[in-house]
């Protein structure tokens, strides 16, 4: 199988998240992926390994991109392979929690020194 991820030029917007969402959900069923390289999707694929990154506004690439792993199922069936097995490594649930911990820690203790040096 291959999906085309949509393109989003705000990396940071909702939609981007989405996107990167999708696209490691995409990669979790073996899923070759063809996105752009502007996308939060960006980060759930790794080029040519486990799909392909084109530059963004240009609908023709994403086309061809489609069209050349349509054409070459072995190279389809061994990025889907690779996107399972890099995604399984990467965003494994005690992973992406653990990160999520980590990351809100150090917020709390940014604030926590910000409010000490201004007592």
């Amino acid at each position: 199988m291959v999906c085309a991820a949509p393109d989003c030029h705000d990396s940071s917007s909702p939609r981007a998240e989405m996107a990167r969402l999708d696209s490691a959900r995409r990669t979790a069923s073996r899923m070759s992926t063809v996105t752009t390289e502007s996308t939060g999707a960006r980060d759930a694929v790794v080029a040519e390994v486990t799909g392909l990154l084109i530059p963004p506004g240009y609908p023709e690439a994403i086309y061809e991109a489609v069209i050349k792993l349509l054409r070459d199922p072995e190279r389809r069936l061994r990025m889907g392979k690779a996107a399972r097995a890099w995604v399984t490594g990467h965003y494994s649930e005690e992973r992406v929690l653990g990160l999520t911990a980590d990351y809100y820690l150090s917020l709390m203790e940014t604030e926590l020194a910000a409010q000490q040096q201004t007592a």
